[in-house]
């Protein structure tokens, strides 16, 4: 509701009407507005709608690239806690015989690439073998052996991915742990090509 305020209207003694008169001072009705905040509320309400305009792109930003991450999590999990498809074997250090020998079917419909480590080659979802390993002084190494083009993918104790292709020799591949530690390797045998070959697998801790 508007109030109402005086305004004070001096006078002007050399007025003709009024000259010789006792000074005296007229006042004038004149409106205010007062401040009833409602005007504030309307603009906390503007402000605020603003504010939920802009969390709400950010939370779709947010979303957004939490999907991307999730996408690509299948490829760099590998998962390497799944069951291997050609066995597992717990050795410790000073292990009989040396090499251990596992034969297999390398390759697979996923490409390795995807996978940290500058990995390659065809592999499976499941690791083909998983070694628990109990180290000591000596090394670890694995090695692959086929008429294929074989690669090697391994997810060590610490998470991390090591990938070799060719080291070994005549398309082999070989990944050595000069300071092993205890734990899961988990094991890719990966093939460069759409196919599938046959491979045997070594584990020695003879470089």
């Amino acid at each position: 509701m508007a109030k109402r305020r005086l305004a004070a209207t001096p006078v002007n003694m050399d007025t003709p009407h009024i000259r010789g008169a006792a000074p005296t001072c007229l006042f004038s009705i004149q409106p205010y507005q007062a401040s009833t905040g409602l005007d504030r509320a309307r603009r906390l309400d503007s402000a605020y709608r603003a504010l939920m305009r802009t969390l709400d792109m950010k939370k779709t930003f947010v979303l957004a690239a939490a999907a991307v991450v999730l996408m690509a999590a299948p490829a760099m999990a590998q998962t390497a806690h799944r069951t291997a498809t050609f066995g597992e074997v717990s050795l410790s250090a000073g292990f009989t015989p040396d090499p251990y020998r596992v034969s297999m079917t390398a390759g697979g419909s996923i490409n390795g690439a995807r996978l940290p480590g500058s990995c390659m080659g065809n592999i499976s979802d499941a690791p083909d073998f998983e070694v628990t390993y109990d180290a000591g002084g000596l090394p670890l190494v694995f090695r692959t052996l086929s008429s294929a083009d074989t690669t090697l993918i391994i997810n060590g104790p610490d998470g991390r991915w090591y990938c070799d292709d060719d080291s070994y020799g005549d398309g082999d591949a070989m990944v050595r742990f000069s300071r092993p530690q205890s734990g899961t390797y988990d094991i890719w045998v990966g093939v460069l090509g759409d196919s599938t070959a046959s491979a045997t697998l070594e584990v020695t801790e003879t470089p």
